[in-house]
């Protein structure tokens, strides 16, 4: 295990540097993403408690983020139909993304949640906007960078 995630962490280390050498001028090199609110978990372990800020705001607050389904519900999952079969969150262990009969919803820009293990291009762009432009970096790290 020891000489795999060595490994890892060299191939992440060498890609920062060469994106360093072609001019990058701030590399963001993020670590687990807030799983604990994550459909599979909550369903798994009952509770969330590992979950960072923009994350808490979604869930809390989504339409002020522009999502307008319910914020745990996933986009990807087993139906669209709340609560069947996918239960209150739309997703099952057994029929997951990617799998016959399973399907996206219509527009997932305004969901928090793609497939229950990950969050939408929209949730990410929210949370890595958030960090270079703020409030969940203090400074911002674009601001950091320019000071």
């Amino acid at each position: 295990m020891m000489s795999y995630s060595s490994a890892i962490i060299q191939t992440i280390a060498r890609t920062i540097k060469e994106l360093i050498d072609q001019g990058a001028k701030t590399v963001v090199v993020a670590g687990n993403i807030p799983i604990g609110c994550l459909p599979v978990y909550l369903i798994i372990n009952g509770k969330s408690k590992d979950i960072y800020k923009p994350i808490i705001d979604f869930i809390r607050f989504p339409q002020r983020y522009g999502f307008t389904s319910k914020p745990l519900v996933v986009c990807c999952g087993t139906s669209h139909e709340f609560n069947w079969p996918g239960g209150e969150y739309n997703w099952d262990l057994l029929r997951q993304c990617g799998t016959p009969n399973v399907t996206a919803c219509q527009n997932p820009s305004t969901y928090v949640n793609w497939d229950g293990r990950c969050f939408t291009e929209a949730t990410n762009r929210y949370v890595a906007n958030s960090w270079l432009k703020g409030p969940y970096a203090d400074p911002p790290i674009l601001d950091a960078h320019t000071n």
